[in-house]
């Protein structure tokens, strides 16, 4: 159990649980890592699929990992289900989300699993970034050479529009220096926060696309697949294993090193090994092998996160 005393201390210790399948959300983490190091606490970060330890040795928790589909990944929550039961600990926890746009459902649905857990969601925070589902690049980049017309678009105080127009250009919701600082900020609050009262779950982000959070809430693994099922080509394959590393699930296995990695029943439609391929050996739905492929961070937004 958290002593309230404890949040007058100048140093806290603080668990961080990660998941990055693009890279992404693994460049967050590394910058919030340095951010709460800098003022003097203590940071141990796990990254799935090591097992968790346990939250009540900490005195904070974050959760850091991409939204998919309006909602958390669902091989993070499976992972997530992996931590001890806290009863009513209510261990002050807060969440991180790297998206293309719209968490939708992600904060609710992660709360509310959490909360099962018995870890206390106090605080959100969503960073934007370029959209990394195959299918979407594919369809954007028809329309590319229309893109200044996008950031004229989205100049001033239309700037919010990018995340509505990175629909139409995966590129928009490339992070600026505003959403680093904003992140910055965010993150300076939590020791202080964390003692504060629990918002309503459903307060924590409200979604400005209509039917975001029902579509969220909607998604099984079953839907995810409806329309993302991915087939490894034989005869294109090098047989580099980059597919069965990316796997976030665990879907694909490589028992034969001969043999291209084989693909099991348990996708999720997260596109993380089509990604991953260096090779454009694996194919999907309106995606040709290697085509609309994201290559992850670019040099600008490494360089912001690593100011």
């Amino acid at each position: 159990m958290i002593l309230s005393g404890k949040w007058h201390s100048d140093r806290v210790k603080i668990l961080i649980l990660s998941h990055s399948s693009s890279g992404n959300t693994s460049l967050v983490t590394r910058f919030a890592e340095r951010r709460l190091a800098r003022d003097g606490h203590e940071i141990i970060t796990v990254k799935l699929p090591a097992t968790p330890p346990d939250p009540a040795t900490f005195d904070l928790v974050g959760v850091f990992s991409p939204t998919m589909y309006f909602r958390p990944m669902v091989a993070v929550e499976a992972w997530l289900e992996r931590l001890q039961d806290q009863c009513e600990a209510r261990i002050p926890t807060f969440l991180v989300a790297t998206c293309a746009g719209e968490p939708g459902a992600h904060f609710e649905i992660q709360a509310t699993q959490l909360a099962r857990k018995g870890l206390r969601v106090f605080a959100a925070h969503f960073i934007p970034m370029p959209s990394n589902w195959p299918p979407h690049r594919v369809l954007s980049a028809k329309i590319e050479p229309a893109l200044p017309l996008g950031r004229l678009m989205c100049r001033g105080p239309l700037r919010p529009l990018r995340v509505a127009l990175g629909f139409l250009w995966t590129e928009l919701t490339e992070p600026d220096e505003r959403d680093r600082r904003e992140f910055e900020e965010f993150l300076d609050r939590l020791p202080k926060e964390a003692a504060a009262a629990c918002p309503d779950v459903a307060r924590l982000y409200s979604a400005w696309l209509p039917g975001a959070k029902a579509l969220g809430h909607r998604m099984t693994t079953r839907e995810m697949r409806k329309a993302t099922a991915v087939r490894i080509d034989p005869s294109t394959c090098k047989r580099c294993g980059s597919c069965a590393k990316a796997c976030p699930s665990g879907t694909i296995t490589w028992p034969e090193r001969e043999q291209p990695p084989v693909m099991g029943a348990g996708c999720t439609g997260c596109w993380a090994c089509y990604n991953a391929c260096p090779h454009g050996a694996i194919a999907g739905w309106m995606s040709p092998p290697g085509k609309g492929r994201y290559p992850g961070p670019s040099r600008e937004t490494c360089a912001l996160f690593n100011h």
